[in-house]
């Protein structure tokens, strides 16, 4: 894992779940873990159907970071045409003027 908190993290649950406790119990210790993550786990441990609960955590988490990737898009869009746009208006404006400079001496 890159990530060298997470790491850490891991490693803690690891060595908690060793020692006999839960997995829920060892994620309220973390903080890197959302509460929703934190009651998902509790309830998939009471209720037996962890992975389930597991797998439509991840689909909720991967829905968020799409309307944030979506939301990203749409705000930098603008600013990258803007940005464009001055380039290309700086180079044009660059390319005429020597020959509007040119045609007012003659």
């Amino acid at each position: 894992m890159p990530n060298l908190a997470f790491q850490e993290a891991c490693t803690i649950i690891a060595k908690d779940i060793r020692a006999g406790e839960s997995l829920s119990a060892s994620f309220k210790k973390i903080r890197y873990f959302t509460p929703l993550m934190q009651d998902m786990v509790r309830t998939g441990e009471e209720s037996g159907s962890l992975l389930q609960l597991l797998n439509n955590l991840s689909e909720i988490y991967e829905n968020e970071l799409e309307q944030w990737v979506a939301g990203m898009n749409s705000l930098l869009e603008p600013l990258i045409i803007s940005l464009l746009g001055l380039i290309v208006g700086s180079l044009v404006l660059a390319m005429y003027l020597p020959i509007f400079k040119l045609s007012s001496i003659i």
